[in-house]
C-alpha cells in the first residue's frame, strides 16, 4: 500500500506527538539520511523513509533515495537519476539540469510543517513553486532557443548582405574599368593626326600595311598588338604610322633605327640593346637591334644618328 506525501506528514506528526509528547500543531521535519546510510538501509527502511517523502512506488526505491540523499548532502548527482527524483516526487522534470537539481533542494528544504493547520497548505505551495521553478526554466529555454535561431538568421542575412555588397561592387568596379578602357579607346580614335602620318599612310600600299602590321603585331607581344580589319586596314596602319614618330615629328622610314623619348626605336618599338665587345684601344659603340627585322644598328652620340651594322 503506498502513501501520499501529505499522508505521510500527517502519520509523522501523530508520530512525534506520541513519541516525544509533542503536539501535533508543532513543526515536524522530516530529517534525510546521508547517502552512506541510505546504502546500509534494508527495504523496510527504505520503505518508512519513502513514505515520509511521499514517494509512490518507483522501480528502484534504493536508487531514488540515494539520488536524494547525495542532493541533500551536497553531493554530484546524475542528471537521469535527478530527473527519476523529481518523477518519484510527484515533480515534473526540466530540460536544464541545474534548474531540476534547485527544484529538489527546494522541495527538501520544505518538508519541515508548521503546523497541522498549515500542513496541507505548505504541501501544495511546496509542490507548485517547485513545478513553477522547471515550468519557467523550461519557458526561459525555449525563449533562449529563439533567441539564439534570431541571431544565426540575422548573421545569415548580414552575411548573405555582405557577399552581395561585394559582389555589386566587383561587378561595378568592372563596369567602370571596362567604361574607362572604352573611353580610352575613344580618346586615341579622337587624336588628331600629324599631317605626317597621314602622308606616310597614303604613301603606303595595303601590301606594305598589310605585311608591316603583321610584323609589328609578331614582335609586339600580346600587350602591344594592334587590331585591325582587313578592310579598313588604313586605321591600323595609322596606328602603327603614329609609332614612327621621333623626337623632331618626322615619320621615320619602316626599317630604320631613331630617336624617341630618349630611347632607339625602330619600326615602332625600342630596340634591344646588343652588348659589343670593344676593340682594343677603342670604346665599345652603343648598338641596338631592331625587334622586327633584327637589323642592328650603331648610334651616334655626336649628331643623334643611327648607322646600320
Amino acid at each position: 500500500m503506498s502513501v501520499t506525501k501529505k499522508q505521510a506528514i500527517e502519520a509523522l506528526k501523530h508520530l512525534n506527538e506520541y513519541v516525544n509528547g509533542a503536539s501535533a500543531d508543532e513543526a515536524v521535519k522530516v530529517t534525510i539520511p546521508s547517502p552512506k546510510e541510505v546504502s546500509k538501509m534494508k527495504s523496510v527502511a527504505l520503505d518508512a523513509l519513502a513514505e515520509s517523502l511521499g514517494i509512490v512506488e518507483v522501480d528502484d526505491l534504493k536508487a531514488v533515495l540515494t539520488t536524494i540523499a547525495n542532493v541533500a548532502a551536497d553531493e554530484e548527482v546524475d542528471a537521469d537519476d535527478l530527473s527519476s527524483a523529481l518523477t518519484a516526487l510527484e515533480l515534473t522534470p526540466g530540460k536544464k539540469e541545474a534548474a531540476n537539481l534547485a527544484a529538489l533542494k527546494k522541495y527538501l528544504s520544505e518538508l519541515e510543517v508548521p503546523a497541522e493547520d498549515a500542513a496541507e497548505d505548505s504541501e501544495d505551495e511546496a509542490t507548485e513553486e517547485a513545478d513553477e521553478t522547471v515550468e519557467e526554466d523550461a519557458e526561459e529555454e525555449v525563449a533562449e532557443d529563439a533567441e539564439e535561431e534570431d541571431a544565426e538568421e540575422e548573421e545569415e542575412e548580414d552575411a548573405d548582405e555582405e557577399v552581395k555588397g561585394k559582389n555589386k561592387k566587383k561587378k561595378s568596379d568592372e563596369d567602370e574599368d571596362e567604361e574607362t578602357e572604352e573611353a580610352e579607346a575613344e580618346e586615341t580614335e579622337d587624336e588628331e593626326v600629324s599631317p605626317a602620318v597621314v602622308k606616310a599612310v597614303k604613301a603606303a600600299s595595303p601590301a606594305d600595311m598589310l605585311k608591316r602590321l603583321t610584323a609589328f603585331n609578331k614582335a609586339a607581344g600580346k600587350k602591344n598588338q594592334i587590331v585591325f580589319d582587313k578592310k579598313t586596314i588604313s586605321e591600323g596602319y595609322t596606328k602603327l604610322t603614329s609609332l614612327l614618330v621621333d623626337t623632331d615629328g618626322k615619320v621615320a622610314k619602316w626599317g630604320t633605327a631613331y630617336v624617341k623619348d630618349e630611347s632607339g626605336f625602330c619600326c615602332g618599338l625600342e630596340m634591344d640593346e646588343v652588348t659589343v665587345k670593344p676593340k682594343k684601344g677603342e670604346t665599345a659603340p652603343t648598338r641596338g637591334k631592331c625587334k622586327v627585322t633584327e637589323v642592328e644598328f650603331d648610334f651616334d652620340a655626336d649628331d643623334s644618328t643611327f648607322t646600320e651594322v
